[in-house]
């Protein structure tokens, strides 16, 4: 059927010069570049994952702190009013 020439002699001339190396090869290229996209895809999905949750953790540091503030202050205030009513009582 192919003559003297074998299959892939064959196959080269009708895809026009390339080799099935050549072919093979850009089979492999293609799919580590697909890959090589997913995973820098999912590299830059899960970054930003890591940022949000970070900004969470700093927004709920800085909540803890604003209240834990609050709280200190309250109590120092409650602290000197007591201190203050007693004093006033042994003046008295």
């Amino acid at each position: 059927m192919f003559g003297d020439k074998d299959f892939s002699t064959q196959i080269s001339a009708f895809l026009g010069g390339y080799n099935i190396s050549k072919i093979e090869e850009s089979r492999g290229n293609a799919a580590t570049t697909i890959q090589s996209l997913v995973r820098g895809h999912q590299a830059r999905n899960s970054f930003g994952e890591l940022l949000e949750q970070k900004e969470r953790d700093t927004a709920a540091t800085t909540i803890q702190s604003l209240v834990r503030g609050y709280q200190a202050r309250n109590t120092f205030r409650k602290l000197l009013e007591q201190r203050d009513v007693c004093c006033a009582c042994t003046i008295s």
